[in-house]
């Protein structure tokens, strides 16, 4: 049993760890005793034990992993962060001293394993303390467009481990076995590192040292925000112009847990309201559904005039309903703090059985003061006084009224529908959410200017011949494989003055045509170079091509 308030960490692991250390100080000593006295070769082999190699000469069973693919949901809620639950059981293995040459399973207990799950840019999805028995079972959320997720096991002593789950957010449960071996390197005594409040987690790395409920804070989205947007025209029209602008809210959230990351104690809310374009009125909230026993709410919030005000509530019951910007009119751009702080740590850890306390991302919600109703995102339940209660959140056309993003989002343009901007969303949306998950990185403005496309450059010829002393035109035709819509002229630099003639080369732009009429012979022999290339009709202009012009004595 781990002990709130010692001084070191000496839990159910740690009678075994400190038999563990004395077991290699010991070991070190003799090792610098021996070393220092005469030595017969033959009493240690090397294959027995290697100063500084790893273990890598034992074979670790396979790992075991029995995940569960994610299913199409028999309603589409079009949620866009999604939870996996997440189970891994660590297996120990080592040996009963340096000179075995086999491996043993060993107690779970004897050493602390820390789990770290990170995204593809290196961002914390997730970190806890497996448990003494070895197990550790959580649910992490992520967003829907999917990335490989990283799990880093290490245990002092052992063999860390590094295992990437690819495209981890297309399951619905992820369930590990894997194995970590002891080191087989010479091991230093370890130092027992603090551990004021008992939890398993030393204080260098614990959020509260001296809260055993929190040492870990987890934050939902890893990196940026949540955005959620609304039509606010809810029980009036189909999703309104289903631009998605009326109203936006940029929110994220940390939630402190304990060592195993199953309960939660406190969890704070940062919110910012971005977008108001609608002409009505709102006040947008956050709704908690669900938690066990009382919940305290401190913080700030904006009232109804755009000022901030310190906002606090103890004694309240699920569920909860956090009034954040009174008036949306008066709230662009101001952003507020507030934490919700439990009576007693909430479960959230998905195969407990008990009730679970609510989780990212809530239950945003609009409530639209003109018509008196509220509008949620698709799946959630409605205020307590509200006047549409039961309400789907889905009009006529399968378009929600609500909508999260799991990252910071831009809207359409006001009027603009969704799918002009976003056009991955209709795929999305009505293959219920099966394909084109990420379609909200696909950001496409229909009334930006044309990018520039520069024309197909010139392609030859490289060189052409003229003979002196003809007195007729001749002529060789630049060649450039753009088409004729994109009705190009041809230019050219400076065309040579010809040698001992007031005569000059000419270019008809239209064709092309690189017309010579050559000088009388001279006897002289000489080559002139000449850039040309080819321009549209908004003079965009293609590469340069260099062609050689050779003049020769004539016939």
């Amino acid at each position: 049993m781990k002990h709130p308030g010692s001084t070191y960490t000496i839990s159910s692991k740690g009678v075994e760890k400190v038999k563990r250390t004395f077991f290699y100080t010991a070991l070190i000593i003799t090792v610098i005793l021996v070393a220092g006295c005469p030595m017969n070769p033959s009493m240690f082999d090397a294959d027995d034990f290697e100063v500084g190699a790893s273990a890598a000469i034992f074979t670790l069973p396979d790992d075991v992993s029995s995940d569960t693919v994610r299913s199409r949901a028999a309603v589409f809620e079009f949620k866009t962060l999604l939870p996996v639950d997440v189970v891994i059981a660590v297996d120990l293995y080592g040996t009963d001293g340096p000179g075995d040459d086999d491996i043993i399973k060993l107690d779970p207990s004897m050493a602390d394993v820390f789990l770290r799950m990170h995204d593809e840019e290196g961002n914390t999805v997730f970190q806890g303390l497996v448990g003494d028995d070895g197990v550790l079972s959580t649910v992490v959320y992520l967003p829907a467009a999917q990335e490989d997720i990283t799990l880093s096991l290490e245990a002092a002593g052992f063999d860390g481990r590094e295992l990437r789950v690819k495209n981890m957010v297309s399951y619905e449960k992820i369930v590990r076995t894997l194995s970590m071996l002891q080191s087989r390197a010479l091991i230093t005594a370890r130092s027992i590192q603090e551990d004021a409040d008992g939890d398993g987690v030393p204080d260098g790395e614990d959020v509260s040292p001296k809260d055993p409920n929190e040492a870990y804070a987890i934050r939902i989205p890893a990196e940026g925000n949540l955005s959620v947007a609304f039509e606010d025209l809810f029980g009036h029209a189909d999703a309104g112009d289903a631009d998605y602008n009326d109203f936006i809210a940029a929110y994220n959230i940390t939630e402190y847990v304990d060592s195993s990351a199953t309960l939660v104690s406190r969890i704070e809310f940062d919110v910012t309201a971005k977008e108001k374009i609608a002409g009505y009125n709102h006040l947008f909230g956050i709704r908690m559904d669900s938690f066990t026993g009382e919940a305290s709410v401190s913080g700030k919030f904006i009232n109804y005039w755009g000022y901030e005000v310190p906002y606090y509530r103890s004694g309240i019951d699920a569920p909860l309903e956090i009034p954040v910007f009174k008036n949306t009119s008066k709230a662009l751009g101001k952003n507020v703090k507030f934490t919700v702080k439990f009576k007693t740590p909430q479960n959230i850890d998905g195969n407990a059985g008990e009730v679970i306390v609510d989780r990212a991302p809530f239950n945003p919600y609009l409530f639209v003061w003109d018509t008196g109703k509220d509008i949620h995102l698709v799946g959630e339940e409605t205020i307590k006084d509200s006047e549409n209660p039961g309400a789907v959140y889905l009009d006529g056309n399968n378009f929600p009224w609500g909508l999260l993003v799991p990252v910071d989002w831009d809207p359409p343009a006001e009027g603009e529908r969704i799918e002009n901007y976003y056009p991955d969303f209709t795929a999305w949306r009505e293959s219920g959410g099966v394909s084109n998950e990420d379609w909200y990185e696909n950001y496409v403005d229909p009334n930006a200017p044309a990018p520039d496309v520069y024309p197909y450059p010139v392609t030859g010829p490289g060189e052409a011949s003229f003979e002196q002393g003809i007195g007729a035109v001749q002529t060789v035709t630049l060649q450039t494989d753009a088409p004729a819509e994109d009705n190009v002229t041809f230019h050219s630099s400076t065309l040579p003055l010809l040698y001992y003639s007031n005569e000059y080369a000419t270019l008809d732009p239209d064709t092309g045509v690189i017309s010579v009429i050559a000088a009388p012979y001279t006897g002289q022999q000489y080559d002139e170079e000449i850039t040309v290339w080819v321009e549209d009709a908004n003079g965009l202009k293609s590469e340069e091509f260099v062609i050689t012009l050779h003049f020769v004595a004539g016939s």
